[in-house]
């Protein structure tokens, strides 16, 4: 195991440029605070649909009778 873990590390490691990334969080809110300081109308972001509820114990026992 140590040697998969060491073998991952070497394959990852390499040189960093943080310029080469963007925060999409900080340019998304950046351009919200810009539109509504142009006074421009701001949607409300789409309600997302609750993933539907799981209960684990139910699952384990249907995994366990298989």
């Amino acid at each position: 195991m140590l040697d998969l873990a060491q073998d991952i590390i070497k394959r990852m490691t390499g040189t960093f440029d943080p310029g080469t990334f963007s925060d999409r969080y900080e340019d998304a809110l950046a351009e919200l605070i810009k539109a509504k300081a142009e006074g421009r109308k701001i949607a409300a972001p789409k309600k997302r649909k609750a993933a539907p509820k799981i209960e684990l114990m139910d699952a384990l026992r249907k995994s366990a009778a298989a």
